[in-house]
């Protein structure tokens, strides 16, 4: 019988920690697993579980928590909401349990530490062979489909809950551009773009738009 190959993306900002993870897995993993792709960005992440690039979601995405564009929560988050399939497992250099509640949230089954990358591979090991999620104590981790579901009828809190051209405009709204300046990019009206920026306050509670820029970078992990 033939081994059915599981394939595997990595997202991880850093550059030399990307190689020195896909190069310790490569050796690591059993022969069925392929490392298809490995990007530095979390938008290159979700971009690659799009519709736009069918058949390029692996089975199992490695998801670090800090990245430079995207928290790596929301990145899980973007992905779930569309995704029932792709196992993801989140990894981090910060305590564990810092992440743990969240990633469970987003979709996400399960978490282990960057120090150990031999934990990693255990993780994608396990997780690949029998389905079901890691462990946390007192956390607990869906399979893929249940996540998916869950999500699909009760929503997100907090910025999971922003629709993508929420998000989009809130993102350029961080990065210190003006109204105008989001619409020239964006390619819509400044009503428009103010319009979702009033909907993504209303959503998170913000009572202004630094109040919302500073909701979203809490969110989007403050820790990188």
């Amino acid at each position: 019988m033939t081994e059915r190959t599981v394939t595997v993306g990595v997202i991880d900002n850093d550059r030399f920690a990307l190689q020195a993870m896909v190069g310790y897995l490569n050796k690591a993993l059993p022969s069925a697993f392929d490392i298809i792709w490995a990007v530095e960005s979390g938008r290159d992440g979700v971009l690659r579980c799009s519709d736009a690039h069918a058949g390029a979601c692996p089975d199992i995405i490695v998801v670090d928590m800090s990245l430079g564009d995207i928290g790596g929560v929301e990145v899980m988050r973007r992905i779930r909401s569309r995704n029932a399939r792709t196992a993801m497992l989140a990894v981090t250099s910060f305590p564990v349990g810092d992440y743990a509640a969240d990633v469970a949230r987003a979709g996400g089954q399960g978490i282990v530490g960057k120090n150990r990358v031999s934990d990693i591979a255990a993780a994608l090991t396990a997780i690949a062979g029998h389905g079901m999620p890691t462990t946390y104590p007192g956390v607990r981790f869906d399979p893929p489909g249940d996540a998916f579901r869950r999500i699909a009828r009760d929503g997100f809190d907090g910025v999971g809950a922003l629709s993508n051209q929420e998000t989009a405009v809130v993102e350029r709204c961080a990065q210190g551009d003006t109204s105008a300046q989001i619409a020239e990019r964006m390619g819509m009206g400044v009503t428009t773009v103010n319009t979702y920026l009033q909907r993504a306050m209303t959503k998170l509670g913000a009572r202004n738009r630094t109040h919302l820029v500073a909701l979203w970078l809490k969110s989007n992990d403050g820790r990188r």
